[in-house]
């Protein structure tokens, strides 16, 4: 039962968070703080799809600083061209970003 209502709790929860930050915070960074806690949801989400946890601390730290690159990247703070022709050529889309997210989440959790 865990394991259903878990995810059903992120999205609830991180629904909910993203609406009232939305909604009640407005500053000049607040779009690029609010793409990261999407990204934060969103990985969020997928380690909760997890059964068993890991305790690789190095495995663990490797998937924690490829989701830091990946997010600081779809929001823009960073940008590598090479990275930039490779995605537009694989026609890598907002939507496999988010999947991409999940996922990694879902690896720091196994």
């Amino acid at each position: 039962m865990k394991k259903v209502i878990m995810p059903l709790l992120v999205i609830i929860l991180g629904t909910a968070g993203l609406m009232l930050f939305d909604q009640y915070v407005n500053f000049s960074w607040s779009s690029t703080v609010y793409r990261l806690l999407l990204t934060l949801v969103m990985f969020l989400l997928g380690s909760s799809f997890a059964g068993s946890k890991s305790s690789s601390t190095a495995k663990k730290l490797i998937v924690f600083a490829f989701y830091v690159f990946v997010a600081l990247y779809f929001i823009g703070v960073i940008k590598v061209a090479a990275v930039d022709g490779v995605l537009s050529k694989i026609q890598f889309t907002t939507v496999s970003f988010w999947m991409l997210f999940v996922y990694l989440g879902y690896l720091f959790a196994i």
